[in-house]
């Protein structure tokens, strides 16, 4: 995956522009694309062009390779990463910006057969999450123009360049600190962590994209804002171990989180991590459930924007902020 800057013309893949994702479908067209709705949709035949490309790229989350597809989901990087110290960690911090406009990319998938290319891929959404015992997931929503397996930009001799980033490491869902008081009280500390089983993190924006109008071609143009992101947060608890929260349910209280989680080191002092931040969650529903034998409380919760950053969270007030902490120097987006 590589940046692009005119929609609908290609860029090569080349040097650290490979990203470990799993394996996805790049094979579904619509005539008329709005993120959460398709219209005509049908399966594409391999050796045609098709227009109108939707589909998800799943990825086990890392602290090393994904800072590209975050960047252009979120659509702010807040500028060159922050250089911890005098050592080669550096930290990079994505907030939801209200736009993405001009953020999208080249996307290539060498199937062994073929080179599959969207020429421009737009992402307007993802889900983040993990569970006990497992390493953490992210799945990113994604719009292209087109899907193409004759390109002659990224071919499988032009491949043969294309290399990964450094590879940082699985985030683990057992690596991870979640910390959590309601937003009136002091900064969050020790006394503040809570033990949730799962976390998930669904974040979508409002896109639409259409053929234009008198088009000679078979794509779709930039697909654009047509409301606002919604982003929301689900947290669940084994065996009832956070009767407090229920307890405090009622009352309507708003709350604040965040969440850490650690890795390998990079230097002295300095390991890769990746940390999220909420100032704002306001309650949207509470349940119990019961699976593989066991009973546990849900809850969910709006990521809001705050009116200012919460005590402990200063220069925070975006619905979330995400950070990660790895080897990479330059600002993606720049």
């Amino acid at each position: 995956m590589k940046r692009a800057l005119t929609w609908g013309l290609p860029e090569r893949c080349g040097a650290g522009d490979g990203i470990l994702a799993l394996p996805c479908n790049i094979t579904e067209k619509c005539e008329t694309i709005i993120s959460g709705l398709k219209e005509s949709e049908y399966e594409g035949e391999q050796g045609c062009e098709t227009s109108g490309i939707r589909f998800s790229l799943p990825a086990h989350m890392r602290y090393e390779g994904l800072d590209l597809p975050i960047a252009l989901v979120l659509g702010s990087t807040g500028g060159t990463p922050v250089r911890q110290g005098l050592t080669s960690a550096y930290m990079q911090t994505f907030k939801p910006a209200l736009s993405v406009d001009g953020f999208f990319a080249t996307f290539a998938m060498d199937n062994g057969m073929k080179i599959h290319e969207c020429p421009s891929l737009k992402l307007f959404g993802f889900t983040l999450g993990g569970q006990t015992g497992r390493p953490l997931a992210i799945g990113f929503d994604c719009i292209a123009d087109a899907l193409r397996v004759d390109s002659m930009v990224n071919t499988p001799l032009s491949f043969q360049s294309v290399d990964f980033p450094p590879d940082g490491g699985r985030v683990l869902m057992s690596q991870g600190v979640f910390r959590m008081n309601e937003s009136m009280q002091g900064g969050l500390g020790p006394a503040d962590v809570i033990r949730p089983s799962s976390f998930e993190l669904r974040f979508r924006r409002s896109l639409a994209g259409e053929r234009p109008a008198g088009s000679h071609t078979d794509t779709i143009d930039e697909p654009a804002n047509i409301g606002p992101a919604e982003a929301t947060l689900a947290l669940r608890f084994a065996r009832y171990a956070e009767l407090g929260l229920l307890e405090r349910w009622e009352l309507g209280s708003q709350w604040k989180l965040d969440i850490i989680f650690t890795g390998a080191s990079i230097d002295v002092g300095h390991s890769r991590s990746l940390r999220l931040v909420f100032p704002k969650l306001a309650p949207l529903y509470e349940g119990f459930f019961m699976e593989n034998r066991e009973q546990g409380l849900m809850f969910e919760f709006a990521c809001l924007e705050a009116a200012s950053s919460p005590e402990g969270m200063e220069g925070v007030s975006a619905p979330f902020h995400l950070s990660l902490v790895n080897t990479l120097a330059s600002d993606v987006l720049g």
